[in-house]
């Protein structure tokens, strides 16, 4: 059955039936198709191939370019008559975006119209002493309007049974809200005689037509007629009329289909915008609830259904992860919620939910959940995709290549994650320059090429105000420090150890004042403190598992490890056994010279 999305393409072959004036049996006959078929393709049901349409406009004297127009009629005076009114909503708003891409198509195609009109009834150079051609010499007389076969009147009746059709009202059913006679109606449509002005306004308010549509009706029957006479022996002028019509058609609906793309999103950025103003009040609504509250409240709410607040549940999400990666799951998921109830239209509600679920495999990815991460992956990258062009360019789309980017690197494939890190930097706009260079100097500290990444690392603090944003700084310096140890500089990288130390408690989080334990322990062992760096990286690790982070808790366990081989050369024997940590699947370059995700970076 045709959805109320799809085009309407059944109420267009009932209108060019009408225009034509011919029975179903007629046009069936006509089409080789069977009554019962075309009776349900009037109704709406399924949708017939583009062949059988093609077939039946031709078998009505039209082209599929005329069909395709008597479409995108229908679905202009549709949206035109349901964008008004204050509690149209977000349907009114999608058909006021309809109806003005609709406008602007049709200017383009009375322009191109006229510019054809004029190329082809100018007059050529000629001889001298030739007769001089005109205009209406070349067009002929037919296509003088009331020449040919054309009425001599307005055709008032045709144009009532294209607006009923686009409304799908009987002709019943338009009689009694206009409060006309029974059977009025059928004169009316049947040209018997004309209604009276207030009687056809009367008809139009009991449509919900505004007066915009009776022009554009009266063009299509006007074009219908030079359609139909075109592609039979009509004289070279009218078939060039015909042609030029048909071209111009073409060209306002592609016009009307680049207006409707670039309206939607200037719509969508516009409501975005509000959306995000509104977000933080909204947050501070449901930050005080439990969080089975603020579930509840996402999934029944539709103030709180909105792209702006999903956005800030993202941002809250990754201020989060630096603390705590349980607690930025918890955020990213209810923006997932929050998410897939998006109004907007199909494409935006897909970009919504793919940034939020990006943000949830980021979140998975700092907890140490990498096939969590990895599942969540895919998903994001279709919807994020399939949203594309819904987008208005205000999401974070750098923002989204770096967590992609820093995915890789947890698995490895850094290659492939220095690719997105740069196509990420290439792309930004969104002031996330330095946490990609931080990214990016972290992929490269994992290929062994401390040297690159404290050039970068360098560059990303130069960047940053750490008055302003003292975490980034603050992973600046610590992973600064960590690749001057991997460099075995362990004398200069002690000499930020106090300012490291010093930006963590002005950070006053729990997460971060484990990392500044963790270099503490690097420095100490290279420089030959053993005792202090094995108790530094017990606790390292015994806070990591306490946070429920595993996978960092391995890799301090595989620094302690390392350490207490040094302090055991060859051949001499350990105080215990020492046993490798279970679930620890990382190959190569990792162990000891990681420090471990922080956010995104």
């Amino acid at each position: 059955m045709a959805q109320a999305t799809d085009p309407p393409w059944s109420e267009a072959l009932v209108i060019l039936r009408a225009l034509r004036g011919c029975s179903r049996p007629e046009l069936a006959a006509a089409a080789g198709v069977k009554l019962s078929a075309l009776e349900s393709y009037e109704r709406g049901g399924e949708k017939p191939p583009e062949e059988t349409l093609r077939r039946l406009a031709e078998a009505m004297g039209f082209g599929a370019s005329f069909f395709a127009r008597t479409v995108s009629f229908v679905a202009w005076a549709r949206a035109l008559a349901a964008s008004g009114g204050p509690d149209a909503g977000e349907d009114g708003r999608r058909a006021r975006v309809a109806a003005a891409a609709a406008e602007f198509g049709s200017w383009f195609e009375e322009l191109t119209r006229a510019g054809l009109t004029r190329a082809a009834t100018e007059p050529a150079a000629a001889p001298a002493g030739a007769p001089e051609a005109t205009a209406q010499s070349v067009a002929g007389p037919a296509a003088r309007r009331g020449g040919g076969n054309r009425p001599a009147r307005p055709p008032w009746g045709k144009v009532l049974t294209i607006l009923r059709q686009v409304r799908r009202m009987s002709q019943a059913e338009l009689e009694r809200a206009a409060g006309l006679p029974a059977g009025a109606l059928s004169d009316y449509e049947r040209d018997r005689y004309a209604p009276r002005s207030e009687v056809f306004e009367r008809l139009l308010a009991a449509m919900a037509m505004p007066l915009a549509v009776v022009d554009r009706a009266l063009a299509l029957v006007e074009s219908a007629w030079l359609a139909r006479e075109g592609r039979g022996q009509a004289a070279a002028g009218e078939r060039l009329r015909a042609a030029i019509d048909d071209l111009a058609g073409e060209e306002g609906r592609a016009m009307e289909d680049f207006a409707r793309a670039r309206l939607g999103r200037l719509a969508v950025a516009a409501r975005f915008l509000v959306e995000r103003r509104e977000a933080p009040a909204l947050w501070e609504r449901l930050e005080g609830l439990s969080h089975a509250g603020r579930r509840a409240l996402v999934s029944e709410a539709a103030e709180f259904q909105t792209a702006g607040l999903c956005e800030l549940l993202c941002e809250k999400s990754v201020e989060a992860a630096h603390d705590s990666a349980a607690w930025a799951a918890r955020l990213a998921g209810l923006g997932v919620r929050a998410a897939r109830r998006v109004e907007g239209g199909e494409g935006w509600r897909a970009r919504v939910v793919g940034n939020a679920l990006f943000h949830f495999a980021n979140a998975a990815r700092v907890g140490g959940h990498l096939p969590r991460a990895e599942k969540a992956l895919a998903p994001a990258s279709a919807h994020w995709q399939a949203g594309a062009g819904a987008d208005p360019g205000l999401l974070n789309a750098a923002r989204i290549l770096q967590i992609e980017a820093s995915l890789r690197r947890e698995k490895r494939d850094l290659t492939e994650a220095i690719a997105l890190f740069d196509q990420a930097l290439a792309a930004d706009r969104w002031g996330e320059t330095a946490s990609l260079l931080i990214g990016k100097a972290k992929t490269l500290e994992e290929l062994g090429k401390y040297e690159e990444a404290i050039a970068l690392l360098r560059q990303a603090g130069s960047r940053i105000d750490r008055e302003r944003d003292v975490w980034r700084y603050f992973v600046v310096r610590t992973n600064l420090a960590v690749n001057l140890c991997l460099l075995g500089r362990h004398g200069q990288a002690a000499l930020l150890l106090p300012e490291v130390r010093l930006l963590a408690a002005g950070l006053g989080k729990r997460l971060e004042t484990v990392r500044v334990l963790w270099l503490q322990g690097k420095v100490a062992a290279g420089l030959g403190r053993v005792e202090e760096a094995i108790s530094l990286l017990q606790r390292v690790r015994g806070e990591f598992l306490a946070q429920g982070i595993a996978y960092d808790a391995a890799l301090a366990r595989i620094s302690q490890c390392a350490v207490q081989r040094r302090r055991f050369p060859v051949g001499a024997k350990p105080t215990r056994q020492l046993v490798a940590p279970a679930g620890s699947n990382r190959s190569g370059g990792g162990g000891d010279e990681a420090i471990g995700a922080s956010g995104v970076e």
